[in-house]
C-alpha cells in the first residue's frame, strides 16, 4: 500500500553506519590501516602467498603486532616490544588491561609509570567539577527533550515559558503547585485563577493573543518536535564528551594505583634482599 512505508531500507542504513563505525574503532584501537589494506589484498590476490619470503614475513609480523595493538590496547612500537612488555606482565602479575588502561602514563619501554606526568590535586578537583557539570547538562538535556519541549521566551518580559497546543505554563514554576494557563483561562478570565498562573496581566494577553493565531496547534507540534531532536542531539554529544573525560580520570586512578603496586612490589623485594 502506498501509505505503507517498509523498514527495510533504514534499517540498511542502520547497518552500514554501524559497520563503518565499527571499523573505523578497530582501526583507531590499532592506529593503523593496515587491517583494512591487508584485506584489500586478500580480495585481490586471494589466499596466495607472497612470492617474497622476507616481504611475506614483513606483512605477518605486522598482522601479529597490530593484532596485539588492538586487542591489548597498547601502542607498542614493535614486536620485541609486546613481547617484553608480555614478559613484564606475567612477571609483575599486572595483566596488559591495566597497563593499556594507564594510556600515556605508562612507558612501554622502561615498564614504569611516569608519575611525574599525572595531574595534581587542583586538575583533579577541576575534573570532577566539570565531569559533574556535564552530569547535570545531560539530565537537562533529556528532560527537556522529553518533558519539557517547547521551550521560548516573551520578548517583553524575557520570561521562560513551555509552550503547549492548548496551554502555557512557566519554566521554573513549581510542579503540580502552580497551573499552566489554558486557552480555556483567556475565555473565562478569572482573576484567582490567572493569578495563580503566576503570569502577569501583559504576559497573560500576550500569551492569549498567541492562541488566537492560526495553525497554533500546527506550529507548536513541529517546534515541540525540532527542539525534541536538538536537545537529544546535544545530550548525545554530551555524553561522548563526557566519556571521553571520564577515560581521562580513569587513566589517572590506574596509572597511580599501578605505581603504588610497582613501589610495593619493589619494597617487598628489597626488602627480601636484605640481610
Amino acid at each position: 500500500m502506498e501509505t505503507l512505508i517498509s523498514p527495510i531500507p533504514l534499517l540498511t542504513a542502520c547497518l552500514f553506519v554501524i559497520a563503518i563505525l565499527g571499523i573505523a574503532y578497530l582501526c583507531w584501537r590499532a592506529q593503523s590501516l593496515h587491517f583494512l589494506l591487508r584485506r584489500f589484498w586478500l580480495l585481490v590476490h586471494g589466499n596466495k602467498d607472497i612470492p617474497d619470503p622476507r616481504i611475506q614475513s614483513f606483512t605477518q609480523d605486522q598482522t601479529s603486532l597490530y593484532a596485539f595493538r588492538l586487542f591489548s590496547g597498547t601502542q607498542v612500537q614493535s614486536l620485541a616490544q609486546a613481547h617484553q612488555l608480555i614478559a613484564w606482565s606475567e612477571k609483575q602479575l599486572v595483566p596488559i588491561t591495566t597497563i593499556s588502561a594507564c594510556g600515556d602514563y605508562f612507558d612501554l619501554e622502561n615498564h614504569l609509570v611516569l608519575i611525574d606526568k599525572l595531574p595534581g590535586k587542583f586538575f583533579r578537583a577541576a575534573l570532577a567539577l566539570w565531569l559533574a557539570i556535564l552530569i547535570v547538562a545531560i539530565g537537562v538535556s533529556i528532560f527537556v527533550a522529553i518533558a519539557k519541549p517547547g521551550l521560548a521566551t516573551l520578548k517583553a518580559t524575557d520570561s521562560w515559558i513551555v509552550l503547549n497546543e492548548d496551554s502555557v505554563e512557566r519554566v521554573f514554576a513549581w510542579p503540580l503547585v502552580t497551573p499552566s494557563l489554558e486557552r480555556g483561562d483567556c475565555q473565562k478570565q478569572n482573576p484567582a485563577r490567572l493569578q495563580a498562573t503566576g503570569f502577569t496581566p501583559p504576559e497573560i494577553q500576550t500569551i492569549c493573543e498567541l492562541f488566537e493565531i492560526k495553525e497554533w496547534r500546527k506550529h507548536i507540534a513541529q517546534i515541540k518536535k525540532d527542539q525534541r531532536n536538538t536537545f537529544l542531539m546535544m545530550a548525545f554529544v554530551l555524553v561522548a564528551f563526557f566519556y571521553m573525560h571520564v577515560r581521562n580520570a580513569n587513566k589517572h586512578f590506574y596509572a597511580r594505583e599501578l605505581h603504588k603496586k610497582l613501589t610495593l612490589t619493589k619494597e617487598r623485594e628489597i626488602g627480601n634482599t636484605t640481610p
